[in-house]
């Protein structure tokens, strides 16, 4: 089971990844904080190199899709990938 602090850390990393890519926002659903306790982990920034993501820059888009591609390769994750024809991002 993942322990509290590595949540935390791989969250901030796949925020700070779509950051990257530009988003300025992650839809997610409401949820009751009642009975959550919220403790400061760290302020710290997560370096990307740990976790294997790459800084991309986003000016350029086209070579940041041809980047996004060569590192996804051939996902094959879910049900989708069988009759893929093109990736999706």
């Amino acid at each position: 089971m993942i322990c509290r602090n590595e949540a935390i850390t791989n969250l901030r990393r796949a925020i700070e990844f779509y950051q990257g890519l530009g988003f300025e926002y992650l839809p997610v659903k409401n949820i009751s904080r009642a009975g959550l306790a919220v403790e400061k982990v760290s302020e710290a920034p997560v370096p990307y190199s740990e976790s294997g993501v790459t800084d991309v820059d986003i000016s350029n888009k086209d070579e940041a899709l041809k980047r996004l591609r060569e590192e996804i390769g051939d996902c094959q994750r879910c049900k989708l990938s069988k009759g893929r024809k093109n990736i999706v991002f």
